[in-house]
């Protein structure tokens, strides 16, 4: 007789009850982070000049004997998680002796950044102001008023009044809130290292709601000739002094905002109270690179009937999940991006700042499958001199007006492409330009996932001998005709794989879960063929 179980197996309901428990324990996390951070373990391995053994760290922390194996286990998970790298050292000891290998803890880019009094940066104060202060952390126990109230936020509904009318009567939790933006303003150095032409043409710039100044201190410092104001209201910048070209003015955003040549905001939401024309008469929005959708939520939440849609690589959005008008689409905008009335791009252009060499030598460029022009258009502002066409289907581009050394060309890239020095497909035929061994010696290939087969048409035109072969859903390749090497087949690749010498895996694994891409992998093997030299061996 079957169980009453919901209609599910029992290593469902294992796996199920693992997920529940794995959210509940999740605190631990939390917990963990502010033990090494309250105990300042990095800090000490920092000091220590050398990755640390547990008997050193808990000789300095002067740990009683019996919490020694808690602290072993408490590293170890910690290291588990990012925060330390576990590394083989040799002992000291001076005598003959072979020297004993001992295990020791060595720093992270993660544990590295809660180092407190250095140069570098420090996010230390962040974490101490979430996890050490009780009266903010306690408010995420109250979610459930919050929900039934209407308008006010957390904080107000936890503390009985405004953040910042509560902070300007607390001035520990003002100092530790204070704290907590000036050291995560701090990462804005890294920001500014390689993006100076950010700036470039500016004299003035206000930071609204800039607090204590960090970031626009460090704008003022990187750039001299720059004058940075920092704006927020009276009470948070009436005992600040500025210096050089660097002011505090004290007043109201909601009122007026100092006259500047550039204004940054580090809480977007606030921006969009007096700019509502600015998304007057748009149905849907693209945020091209939009990362784990902040932005966009924002925009979503203020304009609940305007359909916003996150766009960046699937790696970065697949375990990213949307609601009523917010929605994750995963791509590459070098490929093609979702169709909208407006795109929203955040400093895509400074992607190629670093990248002229790519387009070095080049006349012409077409961006096959363009769509609306967005990355060409980016492209042919970065480079005057350089012929940018789209290329894309009749019904796509037949609107469409270039300008400059922009145009639009309809056809079907199955028959054929316009002649140009290069080729916009995720540049494989540039990639593929000076890596003509990574064919060497094949004589077929079978792209899995391969789609429309826009990836392997190419790897066809550049090897006329290799045989290419598209293999995806049925419902995919259908409609889709080969020619000369490439061609489509239709199947599922957890059942099996055309036999090739080599297969290509592009933006598939990374949908499934490890014991299917284990399956995916498997068939890869079995449909690899063994060739006549290892069959001798």
């Amino acid at each position: 007789m079957a169980s009453n179980n919901n209609g599910r197996t029992a290593s469902e309901s294992f796996k199920a009850q693992a997920l529940v428990y794995r959210h509940m324990y999740g605190i631990l996390d939390s917990m963990c982070l502010k033990w090494i951070v309250d105990f300042r373990i990095p800090n000490i391995i920092h000091n220590h000049g050398k990755p640390i053994t547990l008997l050193e760290l808990v000789s300095v922390l002067k740990i009683p004997s019996a919490k020694v194996d808690s602290t072993d286990l408490f590293m170890h998970y910690m290291a588990h998680n990012g925060f330390f790298d576990i590394v083989t050292i040799h002992g000291d000891d001076d005598s003959n002796q072979e020297e004993e290998e001992k295990e020791a803890f060595a720093l992270t880019a993660a544990s590295e950044l809660l180092i407190k009094g250095t140069e570098n940066p420090s996010i230390s104060p962040v974490v101490e102001m979430f996890l050490d202060d009780p009266t903010l952390s306690s408010s995420i126990h109250h979610l459930n008023k919050w929900f039934y109230d209407e308008n006010r936020p957390l904080y107000e509904i936890t503390l009985g009044k405004p953040l910042w009318e509560f902070l300007d009567k607390n001035p520990a939790n003002l100092s530790l809130f204070n704290d907590a933006m000036a050291s995560d303003s701090q990462m804005i150095k890294l920001a500014l290292k390689d993006h100076n032409m950010v700036f470039e043409g500016l004299e003035t710039i206000v930071d609204v709601g800039g607090g204590n100044g960090t970031t626009a201190l460090i704008i003022s410092e990187k750039f001299p000739a720059l004058k940075c104001i920092v704006f927020d209201l009276p009470m948070v910048v009436e005992s600040l002094k500025g210096c050089n070209n660097l002011s505090f003015v004290g007043g109201d955003m909601f009122e007026s905002i100092p006259k500047a040549d550039a204004i940054l905001l580090k809480m977007i939401k606030l921006a969009l109270k007096d700019h509502n024309m600015v998304f007057e008469g748009l149905e849907t929005i693209v945020d091209v690179g939009g990362g784990n959708g902040t932005t966009a939520l924002i925009i979503s939440e203020k304009f609940p009937a305007l359909k916003c849609i996150v766009f960046d690589l699937p790696m970065v959005v697949e375990s990213l999940k949307g609601f009523n008008n917010l929605s994750f689409v995963g791509g590459d905008m070098f490929d093609s991006i979702p169709k909208a009335d407006a795109i929203l791009l955040k400093m895509i252009k400074l992607a190629l700042k670093d990248h002229n060499m790519v387009f070095e030598g080049l006349e012409t460029i077409v961006d096959v499958g363009g769509g609306n022009g967005t990355t060409a258009l980016i492209i042919s502002e970065k480079f005057p001199a350089l012929k940018c066409i789209v290329f894309d289907l009749p019904m796509v581009v037949e609107s469409l007006k270039g300008f400059n050394n922009l145009s639009f060309v309809g056809g079907d890239m199955f028959d054929s492409i316009p002649k140009a020095d290069a080729i916009l497909l995720k540049m494989i035929k540039l990639a593929l330009k000076d890596h003509n061994m990574a064919f060497e010696g094949l004589e077929t290939i079978v792209d899995v996932g391969g789609g429309n087969g826009t990836t392997a048409l190419i790897i066809s035109e550049k090897f006329p001998a290799l045989k290419c072969i598209v293999f995806d859903l049925p419902m995919v390749v259908e409609s889709l005709k080969g020619s000369n090497n490439l061609s489509f087949v239709g199947g599922d690749m957890f059942e099996s794989i055309p036999k090739a010498d080599a297969i290509l895996l592009k933006l598939v694994l990374h949908n499934w879960s490890d014991d299917n891409c284990i399956k995916i992998l498997r068939n890869c093997k079995d449909a690899v063929k063994v060739s006549s030299k290892d069959k001798k061996g």
